[in-house]
C-alpha cells in the first residue's frame, strides 16, 4: 500500500514542487494550506508521515506540532519540519516541539527524499511492533477467557460427576460464537453492540445475530438494514471501516439504533466463507485506528 503524506504549506508554489517530486516516488498526497486545516484533516488523512511547514499565517508549523503530538492517536506520526529559518535556537524549538526531523529551505530534493523514506521507515517499524502488541495482547486476553470458560465447565463436571465427553458437548459452536461477541464488546470498548451475518449453507440469505452480553442472550433479525455492507465485505472478503453507514453512499438504515458507525470483518474457514463479525456504535466515526486489526484476530478465532 503507498504511504500517504500529509503537505502543509501556505506557499502554493511549495504545494506544486513538493506534489511532483513526491508524486514521482508512488507517494499518496493530501495537501493542507494552514495549520487549522492540516488538524481538521488528519482524523480522516491518517498519514504516515507529516511534512510541515513551520512559518504560516494564524497557527505556526511549532503550534501545529505541539497539537498533534499531544494527541496520544497522533503521536506515532512523523513530523518532518519545513523551515526557512536558521540557527541551533530555532532547530532546538522546533525539536522541543516534538518534531522527528526538519530540513531547510530551499531544499535539496535528493535530501528531502532520503529523510522522507528514513521517516517512512520508522513508521513503518512501529506500526508493525504495534500490529505484534496489539496480536499478543488479544492472544492473552483470549487464551484467559477461554481458560476461564473451561475451568467452569470442568467444575459442572466435578459437581454432576460427567464425563470429558459432555465437557465437549458444553463447549458447542454456540457457545464459542457468545463468548467471541461478549470478548469483541470487552478489546473494542467504543463499541456498543457486537452482531454477526452467519451465511446459509444452502444459499447466499444471511442470518443476523445480534448478542447482547448483558443479558447474556441473543437475538436473530431478517434484516440489521447494513446487509449491502456485509455483503461487499463478503464478496472481496476485506474489512471495512464505515463513520456512518446512514450517510451516502451507503445510505443504509439500520434496524436498531445501536448502529452507525460500522467495523465488521470477514470470518472465514479455510477457503469457506462463514459470515462476518461485526461492531457498531450509536457515535459517528467512533472507532481509532487499529481495531479492524483486533476485530479481524478474533474473527479467526470464532
Amino acid at each position: 500500500m503507498n504511504k500517504t503524506i500529509l503537505v502543509v504549506d501556505d506557499e502554493p508554489v511549495i504545494r506544486k514542487i513538493l506534489n511532483d517530486l513526491l508524486l514521482s516516488e508512488g507517494y499518496r498526497l493530501e495537501f493542507a494550506c494552514d495549520g487549522f486545516e492540516a488538524l481538521q484533516k488528519l482524523p480522516a488523512v491518517e498519514p504516515d508521515l507529516i511534512l510541515l511547514d513551520v512559518m504560516m499565517p494564524a497557527m505556526s508549523g511549532l503550534e501545529v506540532t505541539r497539537r498533534v503530538k499531544s494527541n496520544p492517536e497522533w503521536q506515532p506520526i512523523p513530523i518532518i519540519l519545513v523551515t526557512a529559518l536558521d540557527g541551533r535556537k530555532d532547530v532546538a524549538r522546533g525539536l522541543d516541539a516534538g518534531a522527528d526531523d526538519f530540513i531547510r529551505k530551499p531544499f535539496d530534493q535528493v535530501e528531502l527524499l532520503a529523510r522522507v523514506r528514513s521517516m517512512l521507515r520508522i513508521k513503518g517499524q512501529y506500526d508493525l511492533l504495534e500490529r505484534r502488541r496489539q496480536e499478543l495482547e488479544t492472544s492473552l486476553y483470549l487464551n484467559e477467557k477461554f481458560a476461564g470458560v473451561i475451568a467452569r465447565h470442568l467444575e459442572e463436571l466435578e459437581v454432576l460427576h460427567n464425563t470429558g465427553l459432555q465437557l465437549i458437548t458444553n463447549l458447542d459452536s454456540d457457545s464459542v460464537l457468545t463468548l467471541i461477541a461478549q470478548t469483541t464488546q470487552d478489546l473494542i470498548p467504543e463499541s456498543c453492540r457486537s452482531f454477526m451475518h452467519l451465511v446459509s449453507d444452502t444459499d447466499e440469505s444471511l442470518l443476523p445475530v445480534v448478542f447482547f452480553p448483558e443479558t447474556n442472550s441473543k437475538m436473530i433479525y431478517p434484516d440489521l438494514g447494513v446487509e449491502p455492507v456485509i455483503r461487499q465485505v463478503l464478496a472481496t472478503r476485506f474489512p471495512a471501516q464505515i463513520p456512518d453507514v446512514t450517510a451516502e453512499p451507503h445510505g443504509c438504515r439500520p434496524a436498531i439504533n445501536e448502529i452507525r458507525s460500522l467495523l465488521t470483518v470477514p470470518m472465514v474457514d479455510q477457503y469457506r466463507l462463514l459470515g462476518t463479525l461485526s461492531v457498531a456504535s450509536p457515535d459517528v466515526d467512533a472507532f481509532p485506528m487499529g481495531r479492524n486489526h483486533v476485530l479481524s484476530i478474533l474473527a479467526d478465532q470464532a
